[in-house]
């Protein structure tokens, strides 16, 4: 759009149709060189402000991007600005903040509960094998139920390190 319009102006000023006045003089000519150069001047000061006011526009976009990403990607989100000029965008990244906030908080919830789960069925597993070991006779028979509480208490430490790995990125946040 600004190319079109610096170019449709160069035309019309530089052609001859226009007051014949370029036919004429030395004068007529630099004067309209130097219509041209301010022309091209102030076209080039408007398009940068308008890329330097685009530009600063789309900060408070990239920023939420940027934030976005890192939240899906599983890590803590900084803090978006709820101060922000622009009405909406201090809504957006307030809305924003509270969501990170509620599934940080739903996350530290899960990693408690599944640490609470692992405790509870570590109890009576230790029960299970403590009474396997005292009461039956045959070997075979003993360590296939010791084995099989070995895989159950297996299961029980991946959630045990699970929970540690979460717990510990939810405190680092």
């Amino acid at each position: 759009m600004a190319a079109w319009f610096v170019t449709t102006l160069a035309t019309w000023v530089l052609s001859a149709s226009w007051g014949g006045w370029l036919a004429g003089s030395d004068a007529a000519q630099t004067d309209a060189t130097r219509a041209f150069g301010a022309l091209a001047a102030a076209g080039t000061v408007t398009l940068a402000t308008a890329a330097l006011v685009a530009w600063w526009m789309s900060r408070p976009y990239r920023a939420l991007s940027q934030a976005t990403q890192r939240l899906r990607e599983g890590e803590a989100a900084p803090a978006l600005d709820e101060q922000a000029l622009v009405q909406e965008i201090r809504e957006v990244n307030a809305g924003f903040n509270r969501m990170a906030a509620e599934l940080a908080r739903a996350e530290q919830d899960r990693a408690v509960m599944l640490a609470g789960l692992s405790h509870d069925l570590r109890t009576p597993l230790a029960r299970l094998r403590l009474e396997a070991e005292l009461s039956v006779n045959e070997p075979q028979a003993l360590a296939h139920m010791a084995a099989d509480i070995g895989q159950l208490d297996a299961i029980i430490g991946k959630f045990t390190d699970y929970v540690s790995t979460v717990t510990a990125g939810c405190t680092s946040s």
